[in-house]
């Protein structure tokens, strides 16, 4: 080949490659649309874009987080390309799958030379004149009459007692394929085989069985039918309450709580012998002092033997309901069993004519008694709030009685 004609054919493939290169049908942006997050999803929301107008991204990059119903995910760039232009800014709701959201752009597009497609025009006026754009419009419409194509599969199979199609697209679960290692099964058997009673045309392990014979197709659709029909809640049979049966029953209810708040009283009685010369508000000041000694104590102290290895202070502290308020109170009343002479018994005239010695002696016994005795009448009131205020208050009653020995 001679030099002349190499530069001819170097200049020829110059003006091709400019040619393509400038070509505006190649410069015009590339929608994309609000991506189907799931089966079902039909609107959705953005919450941020990761990128700017005019940022490049690769290929896995997190191009934008989108939110539904149920969670929030992040959509990842498929290829390499630039952002062009937002359409949907954050924080948009209720956007339509398939929605343009975006126009992205070739990694070595210039933005300032790029033509972006009419967002009034209807789609297939825009995308009609070369086979480059309908392919990028195929690209980006398949998703959403897939998703349109599934939402209009799912209303048929909820208005099927059983579903008819198969889910191609479904994990099958360990349950089918234990069945299908076990049998040599293939997946293509299953998924074009066995017709599937599950929910969205999912195949049950019950599918398998009655396909292999092990149990009978009709107590297949039976299940079904009843999964079907258990799926709303049948309220033909509930009947409702008249007032009057609802205000009786509320009369009932309080009455049983009242009865079963009501404080518990618990009595005790003890005599008690006093010196004798005590006066009576040194004997009331004495006893008020010791009861509320151990009314304090009761209260505080636990309920457990302190000794043992299973009691711990901390873990009492942390058990023991509302600590600081009152288990039970205490009323109590004193009074002397027999009154006390203010003078000296004058000797009977006809005791002393008699000579009698045993009945002098006795009356001079009662006068030389070093002590007299007093009667102590406890009432204590239990408090129903607590379980544990019985058992407290049983335990003073214990610490009263010790005044019969120690008084």
């Amino acid at each position: 080949m001679s030099l002349r004609s190499l530069s001819s054919l170097c200049t020829h493939l110059r003006l091709c490659t400019r040619k393509i290169s400038y070509n505006a049908r190649l410069f015009e942006a590339t929608k994309f649309g609000m991506p189907a997050m799931s089966p079902t999803m039909e609107k959705g929301g953005i919450i941020s874009w990761k990128f700017k107008e005019g940022d490049s991204f690769s290929a896995g990059d997190v191009l934008l987080e989108v939110e539904t119903d149920k969670a929030q995910i992040d959509v990842e760039a498929q290829d390499d390309g630039k952002l062009a232009k937002i359409i949907a800014n954050d924080g948009t709701k209720d956007v339509n799958v398939g929605e343009v959201i975006a126009y992205l752009a070739e990694p070595d597009d210039d933005l300032s030379t790029l033509k972006l497609p009419d967002e009034g025009a209807p789609e297939e006026n825009v995308q009609d004149n070369t086979n480059d754009k309908q392919s990028n419009t195929n690209e980006v419409s398949a998703p959403e009459s897939s998703v349109q194509e599934k939402n209009n599969q799912n209303e048929v199979h909820k208005q099927e007692s059983t579903s008819t199609d198969t889910n191609v697209n479904q994990v099958l679960f360990p349950s089918v394929s234990l069945l299908m290692a076990q049998n040599n099964i293939q997946v293509e058997d299953v998924l074009g085989k066995i017709k599937p009673s599950g929910r969205n045309g999912t195949i049950l392990k019950g599918d398998v069985l009655a396909y292999l014979g092990k149990i009978s197709k009709d107590s297949v659709a039976n299940i079904a039918n009843y999964v079907k029909k258990s799926e709303k809640l049948d309220l033909s049979t509930i009947e409702l309450m008249l007032p009057s049966k609802i205000s009786e029953r509320e009369e009932s209810v309080g009455a049983k709580i009242e009865k079963k708040r009501q404080p518990e009283l618990l009595h005790y009685d003890l005599i008690i012998n006093v010196s004798r010369g005590t006066t009576s508000e040194a004997l009331n000041e004495s006893i008020s002092s010791y009861i509320q000694k151990y009314y304090c104590r009761s209260h505080k102290e636990p309920l457990m033997d302190v000794k043992s290895k299973n009691y711990s202070p901390l873990f009492e502290d942390l058990i023991k309901v509302e600590p600081k308020n009152i288990r039970f109170t205490v009323d109590y009343k004193l009074s002397p069993l027999e009154k006390e002479s203010k003078s000296k018994r004058q000797d009977d005239i006809l005791n002393l004519l008699a000579n009698n010695k045993e009945e002098t002696c006795i009356d001079e016994f009662k006068e030389q008694r070093t002590s007299m005795p007093y009667a102590l009448l406890l009432d204590v009131t239990v408090s129903p709030k607590y379980d544990d205020s019985k058992r407290r208050a049983e335990e003073f009653i214990k610490y009263i009685k010790q005044l019969e020995s120690e008084v």
